[in-house]
């Protein structure tokens, strides 16, 4: 078998673009009749690359300054997330526009381009173009990734990276060629800059390779190696340069590193002496589960069989059997996907996103396996029956919600978030209502908003986080409460207005009740937040409520804007 790309594509042209175009067209549809902004880290997310975007074309200072600073990471202006997607997303804001719609979109476009390519190359790279072309359709049709392309989450970016990062490896064939070593290296560089979980998907490869090389005493290959891993600090250098320097004043950058490394601040706590000295906010939420818990090792076998849906992965299982068989599995594939697993089964976070980084290698094994079935006419049959199921399955879960699994994902808390169907909420529409309405009285731009949520959340989370992201991008310039209890309580002059979102039971309908919740909680600072939210109860006795609505979602809440006179 020859391990190069050789030239002529030109019939892979038409099918690799149709299948490109079906993705973004649907997608269009699909995000023009869903109007969720997204659930957690997604509107983080949409929210950090408005800020690019804002400081991009702001006038401080030019533009390569500008674009230092984004990348030295000691303005964190971000949180803890490496910066690439989000300058990505910025200079496509410039392009296609500043709306949800065009962000989402045109940012998924570009990372499906990459991804269907990419595997598209790996598959014509261990056999040819219908390998290829199957490969790139399979991980197209994968519920998990047609489904976390509508959501603004740095996972499928790094799908799309992990992939290209593996061409390039394969490229280098085993660090033989300095060229596409040094070309790893720069595209690994750029994996580290979208997600840092990219290590754990393409390092184990990478020293695979490296230490068969060494086997065979190859110092010219090791070279190359250092080189790639090299090329990789450079492009990474000023962001993590900036990040390590950084000393936030409530957790340390070794804590901060760490949450970004593991994609994570929660968990249960454990007695484990090493994090609780280094990495105290960790400890805090534990990334070590117990070993014994057979749980944590069936979760992303379970996600597996979710999100690539049952019937593809028992087609992945025999067909990753038939290569075994007949003594063709690749290794490099196999430890692309069970290095990961074996990590991620030992992190107590559990999301099944983390893992859809592997998807590929699974899509490449299946395509392998079917090239592996020697009668033509069961080939042409199973081809024909993968192509019906992955365009049926796809409408079926984009449009029909036709999840047969939904019961069974709550039990096993696997996630929701990227498998629905489309539907409206009026998130955008109320915030704008209650914007016009201080808009009536004075200079929004002189109007200091502090926003709380059900729960004591004074995070960006849920609705909370969506309503900040749509107050960020109707008027970047004024500005609301930080995102803690303290931050709120220790700013609470500031406000004139309130914006407070709340289950009807929680208000009653008495915002302060809402606030003396909030502030039960000791945040660790000498003044407690309970005397702090005292103080601010008895300053907000005289705000009002001035507009009332209902957020309809997934869950229908309160939320009221309060006004100071």
């Amino acid at each position: 078998m020859e391990k190069s790309l050789r030239p002529g594509h030109q019939s892979a042209f038409l099918p690799l673009t149709i299948l490109i175009l079906f993705h973004i067209i649907n997608n269009y549809i699909w995000l023009t009749k869903n109007s969720v902004l997204g659930f957690g880290d997604t509107s983080l997310h949409l929210y950090n690359s408005l800020s690019f975007f804002e400081y991009l074309k702001s006038g401080e200072g030019n533009f390569f300054s500008k674009l230092f600073h984004l990348f030295n990471g000691n303005n964190i202006i971000y949180r803890f997330w490496p910066p690439f997607v989000y300058l990505v997303s910025a200079g496509l804001r410039f392009v296609f526009g500043n709306s949800v719609l065009a962000v989402k979109l045109s940012t998924s476009s570009l990372y499906f381009i990459i991804l269907i390519l990419s595997v598209y190359f790996l598959g014509y790279y261990y056999r040819n173009q219908r390998t290829g072309i199957l490969s790139s359709f399979l991980v197209s049709m994968y519920v998990g990734i047609f489904g976390i392309s509508r959501e603004y989450f740095l996972d499928f970016p790094l799908v799309a990276m992990v992939s290209l990062c593996m061409l390039f490896l394969l490229k280098s064939d085993k660090f033989k060629n300095r060229l596409y070593s040094l070309i790893f290296g720069l595209c690994f560089g750029i994996g580290l800059l979208t997600k840092t979980q990219v290590i754990f998907f393409i390092l184990p490869v990478a020293i695979y390779f490296l230490v068969v090389q060494i086997e065979k005493n190859s110092k010219e290959k090791v070279k190359n190696f250092l080189f790639a891993l090299s090329s990789a600090l450079m492009v990474t250098s000023i962001w993590f340069y900036g990040f390590w320097a950084y000393k936030p004043d409530k957790w340390s950058v070794k804590n901060a590193f760490l949450s970004s490394f593991f994609s994570t601040m929660q968990g249960k706590a454990v007695n484990y002496t090493l994090a609780k000295e280094f990495f105290p906010v960790v400890a805090e939420g534990s990334f070590i589960p117990k070993i014994s818990n057979l749980s944590n090792w069936a979760y992303y076998f379970e996600a597996v069989f979710l999100y690539v849906t049952p019937l593809l992965a028992l087609v992945f299982i025999f067909s990753t059997y038939l290569l075994y068989k007949s003594k063709k599995l690749e290794k490099e594939l196999f430890i692309w996907i069970i290095f990961p697993y074996f990590i991620f089964s030992l992190l107590s976070p559990k999301d099944a996103r983390y893992f859809f980084p592997v998807f590929p290698a699974i899509a490449l094994l299946t395509a392998l396996g079917i090239e592996e079935l020697k009668n033509r006419i069961f080939k042409n049959i199973a081809l024909v029956l993968l192509f019906t199921f992955g365009i049926t399955n796809y409408y079926a879960y984009s449009y029909l919600g036709c999840d047969l699994f939904i019961k069974y994902r709550l039990e096993t808390k696997q996630s929701l978030f990227y498998i629905h169907p489309p539907f409206k909420n009026n998130y955008y529409s109320v915030v704008i209502k209650f914007l016009k309405e201080i808009e009536k009285r004075g200079d929004l731009s002189q109007t200091n908003i502090g926003l709380i949520s059900p729960g004591g959340e004074f995070d960006l989370k849920g609705e909370t986080s969506i309503v900040t992201y749509y107050l960020a991008s109707y008027k970047p310039a004024f500005s609301w409460s930080n995102s803690t209890k303290a931050g709120f309580f220790n700013g609470y002059k500031k406000y004139n207005y309130l914006i407070v979102i709340s289950d009807p039971v929680v208000f009653k309908p008495d915002f302060r009740q809402l606030l003396a919740k909030n502030g039960s909680l000791n945040t660790g600072n000498k003044l407690t937040t309970k005397e702090k939210a005292d103080d601010a109860i008895k300053y907000f006795e005289t705000f009002k409520i001035i507009k009332r609505d209902i957020l309809q979602g997934f869950d229908k809440k309160d939320i009221f804007l309060i006004s100071k006179d």
